[in-house]
């Protein structure tokens, strides 16, 4: 439980190319997590991320969570929100992306990461699955 409720109170920040749109920088990022790279998804985190969290918290909460749920079988884009405003957060340029996941043990999933527009790029800002 400790684990579900920091992933959903940290923000992951991950770097896109200033170009890539946010479904690319999502999946970006949410490979690094697939690939059980936490480490390198802490260190492509940003400042706030690294800030509220080191990477061996970061590894601690995310291992729990994402390993028993086994490798991806089927993730398809479910939607892309555009929205200035967030619960929390101040006013920005924000795309919430939903995916509808099959993991081996969890088919029936849905992952959400928010992204933020910051200097010319997309970065996570949070990751959460339901």
């Amino acid at each position: 439980m400790f684990a579900q409720s920091l992933i959903a109170a940290v923000a992951v920040v991950a770097q896109a190319s200033p170009t890539a749109a946010p479904e690319a920088a999502a999946a970006q990022w949410i490979a690094l997590v697939d690939g059980a790279k936490w480490a390198d998804s802490w260190t492509a985190a940003g400042a706030t991320f690294q800030g509220q969290v080191t990477r061996d918290q970061w590894a601690t909460a995310i291992g729990p969570v994402r390993t028993p749920l086994g490798a991806v079988s089927s993730r398809k884009l479910k939607q892309v929100t555009a929205t200035r405003t967030l619960p929390g957060a101040p006013d920005g340029d924000y795309r919430v992306v939903e995916y509808s996941t099959d993991f081996a043990a969890r088919p029936g999933a849905t992952e959400t990461l928010l992204l933020t527009a910051e200097g010319g790029s997309w970065k996570v800002n949070g990751y959460f699955i339901q």
